[in-house]
């Protein structure tokens, strides 16, 4: 496991779940099944890294469908942006099938009733959500301990790379920044 692993955090155990699917979304993107990491040339297009954050960052890491054709291609016609998501989905799967051969891909990204939904045994885990909740405990209790935890959490700006796509935007004006936290802090 590397020192960036999710379960690295304050809130998050130290031993995870082989089948838990980890997320790192704060500074440097990165992915884990269980203690493997899946290196980002796993992933054979941009797409397919674009469509794993975006579903990431959802509340229950589940999208419609047809959220994510507008949001990941917007200028296509409806039956061509479909055709890349199915594509996409196929390269997150493979990418995913890399490093956990004994996971099944198609239950770690499924797309069952027009909805695409991460999911692992052992759940799914993102720096955001555990950076999130620590920074709201810590503002709502005073605790300076939760504040410290959040501080800590916090490895960068939320999806660095992709800082321009057009679908980062309105999630990066969370609720809960960075920038607050230090100023309670002192």
């Amino acid at each position: 496991m590397t020192r960036d692993h999710p379960a690295n955090a304050a809130a998050v155990t130290s031993t995870p779940d082989p089948a838990g699917l980890c997320i790192a979304l704060l500074g440097r993107f990165a992915v884990w099944l269980g203690q493997f990491e899946v290196p980002t040339t796993a992933f054979p297009r941009r797409k397919a890294l674009h469509l794993l954050k975006l579903i990431a960052l959802q509340p229950g890491h589940q999208l419609h469908r047809d959220q994510a054709l507008d949001l990941l291609w917007p200028h296509l016609t409806p039956r061509a942006a479909t055709a890349q998501l199915y594509k996409t989905i196929h390269h997150v799967r493979q990418a995913f099938a890399a490093v956990a051969p004994a996971c099944s891909p198609e239950t770690l990204l499924e797309l069952r009733h027009e909805v695409i939904r991460l999911t692992a045994p052992a759940g799914v885990h993102t720096d955001v959500a555990t950076f999130e909740q620590l920074a709201q405990d810590a503002l709502r209790t005073g605790e300076l301990r939760l504040l410290q935890q959040a501080v800590a959490c916090y490895k960068g700006d939320l999806l660095s790379d992709d800082r321009y796509e057009e679908w980062t935007l309105t999630r990066r004006d969370a609720p809960v920044s960075y920038t607050h936290l230090r100023a309670h802090e002192t």
